[in-house]
């Protein structure tokens, strides 16, 4: 266990875990869970390379802790820009980034989850997108701390009989809530203006949000208290005073978290022509303190007209 934190326990990485990464290593990618910081897995140039660790058992993680190769300034830059998945299944449950490398050994990420447990993980890939640009891509070590708390899974359920379709009075189904967003605190990448960010949660559609231009534009909601989401709906501009008004929220990501962790990404792809994107948590929904909406685009706007949660 971890000195500063009980509920952390053991590294499982070298022994639950499955290394892959990108064709044409030199280097396999087992070398970065084998328990050893000075070997490393290494890929010679390649365009937007990855590494990845397979469990072979669901496993609530606590904190990840990511090695740089311990040598020159050059070769520590490898990692730079490094986004962070952690799967549980095919969802992203959390997603975090090493930004500039050079000069630096370690990277850690904690991870508190819901009731301090940690966030159920079957994966955890490393990516880094450079688009046309071939690199080197080394990984010294990964080492993935599980939670003291350990996941049992779900017991096997018997047969439900079936049933008749005329027996049926009601479509199965589970009731939404009440819009708790007017009750958060909204805020943007900047002022805004006239049009601060509070204008996405007022419950009026035909007044928005809309900060200046601005690289990767963000909009964020703090919700009042910690609370289980099942629907978020996003609502688009209506206009016919300017062409491009509908197009604003495209390749806009949606951030799910609780507290300092994601524990859940949707996107936004081509908002034209579409007048409200909506994403379903499930019944039970997800425990979250806040939803923030970011443009992955560079001098844009960032413009929300509503949002419900």
């Amino acid at each position: 266990m971890y000195a500063d934190d009980e509920t952390i326990g053991e590294n499982i990485a070298p022994t639950l875990g499955t290394a892959s990464q990108i064709k044409g290593s030199t280097r396999p990618a087992s070398l970065a869970i084998d328990g050893n910081t000075t070997t490393y897995s290494q890929v010679p140039r390649v365009a937007n390379p990855w590494w990845k660790v397979d469990l072979s058992s669901p496993v609530y993680v606590k904190r990840i802790v990511i090695y740089n190769q311990d040598c020159s300034d050059l070769c520590q830059k490898w990692l730079s820009q490094t986004d962070v998945y952690l799967k549980n299944g095919s969802e992203v449950v959390a997603q975090k980034k090493i930004g500039d490398s050079k000069g630096k050994l370690t990277f850690t990420f904690n991870f508190e989850g819901e009731l301090n447990r940690g966030i159920l993980i079957t994966s955890l890939m490393l990516e880094r997108i450079t688009g046309s640009e071939k690199v080197f891509y080394k990984v010294a070590e990964v080492e993935i701390y599980e939670s003291t708390y350990k996941y049992v899974p779900e017991p096997t359920k018997s047969p439900v009989p079936s049933i008749a379709p005329s027996a049926i009075t009601t479509a199965p189904s589970f009731v939404l809530g009440e819009n708790i967003a007017p009750q958060g605190i909204a805020s943007q990448i900047d002022g805004g203006g006239q049009y601060n960010a509070s204008l996405a949660i007022d419950g009026d559609r035909n007044t928005r949000a809309h900060s200046l231009k601005r690289d990767n534009p963000w909009w964020k909601v703090d919700l009042a208290t910690p609370s289980y989401i099942s629907r978020i709906v996003v609502y688009n501009g209506i206009c016919t005073d300017n062409p491009n008004c509908p197009k604003w929220l495209s390749q806009t990501d949606v951030y799910v978290s609780y507290r300092n962790d994601i524990v859940a990404t949707k996107q936004i792809q081509y908002s034209n022509g579409k007048d409200s994107f909506i994403f379903d948590f499930g019944s039970r929904g997800i425990l979250a303190t806040s939803v923030m909406l970011q443009k992955q685009a560079l001098d844009t706007y960032s413009r929300v007209h509503e949002v419900n949660i």
